[in-house]
């Protein structure tokens, strides 16, 4: 069973070859290394709201084509922020 985040980063990579794109050429249009490329896509890292938002305009794709579809956040109060909330906010 895959992490939240090694089946985020298996969608940025599928998104990001079907739009044929290397992780150089989607770094420089998001003015990040290439290596954060790398870490989101090998699930060793995710990407922060802002990131997405630009993932999300780099790859001409919406920010829910590449969340994972299995992960189900659940609020346990009123006080806990789940990355929906954010996700929603920002973008």
């Amino acid at each position: 069973m895959m992490t939240f985040a090694e089946e985020l980063g298996e969608n940025i990579r599928s998104a990001r070859l079907d739009a044929g794109l290397t992780q150089m050429q989607l770094a420089k249009m998001m003015s990040v290394n290439h290596v954060c490329i790398s870490n989101w896509e090998n699930g060793k890292r995710f990407p922060n709201p802002e990131m997405l938002s630009l993932i999300r305009s780099a790859l001409g794709i919406r920010v829910d084509d590449i969340l994972p579809r299995k992960v189900i956040v659940a609020k346990v109060d009123e006080n806990q922020t789940t990355i929906f909330d954010v996700i929603g906010k920002t973008i």
